[in-house]
């Protein structure tokens, strides 16, 4: 009996002590000292990044024997590279822009051809499409040939949000240097 007793005596003395400590929360502590630093992580995964361009500026003379102009200034283009090139044209007499070819401006067309060793081919037509020379349009013209550089399965204009046929944009989303 003696032993009952002695463990129901502990029992009601745990019991008090339990019901002792509802009283209110006391102050916080003071801050503790700073812990050991942890395990470096793991390496995450390399994000996608923005293909690069590189623009190129040059002038191309057309007249009545040369209405295919060449320019040889761009180094290989791979397969999955874009390129587009600009004319520095106004429709009226204000501020000339970079538009965007093929152009058609009054009885002619400036439209180009790109082959992948580099060479930009320009070429001046009758936007009507008749045999001749649009001699209204002879003349030097300054064009811009932007390349930008893609990759195997990433569609380029898709993925950008980028107007390809506004220059400013294009110059802009490139960082594109005048």
């Amino acid at each position: 009996m003696n032993k009952i007793f002695k463990i129901s005596f502990l029992l009601l003395v745990a019991g008090a002590l339990l019901i002792g400590c509802a009283g209110k929360d006391g102050a916080p502590g003071p801050t503790g000292s700073t812990g050991a630093t942890g395990n470096t992580g793991a390496t995450g995964n390399t994000g996608a990044s923005s293909p690069s361009a590189v623009k190129y500026s040059y002038t191309l003379t057309f007249s009545s024997t040369a209405t295919r102009v060449l320019y040889a200034g761009i180094p290989v283009i791979g397969a999955n590279d874009l390129v587009i090139t600009y004319v520095r044209y106004s429709a009226n007499a204000g501020n000339p822009t970079y538009t965007p070819l093929p152009l058609d401006f009054g009885n002619a067309r400036l439209f180009p051809e790109v082959d992948v060793y580099g060479n930009v081919w320009v070429d001046l037509v009758k936007s009507d499409n008749t045999v001749g020379f649009p001699t209204e349009a002879e003349g030097t013209y300054a064009f811009y040939s932007v390349v930008i550089k893609g990759t195997a399965g990433t569609p380029i204009a898709r993925n950008s949000g980028v107007d390809y046929n506004n220059y400013e944009e294009v110059k802009a989303y490139y960082n594109l240097k005048d």
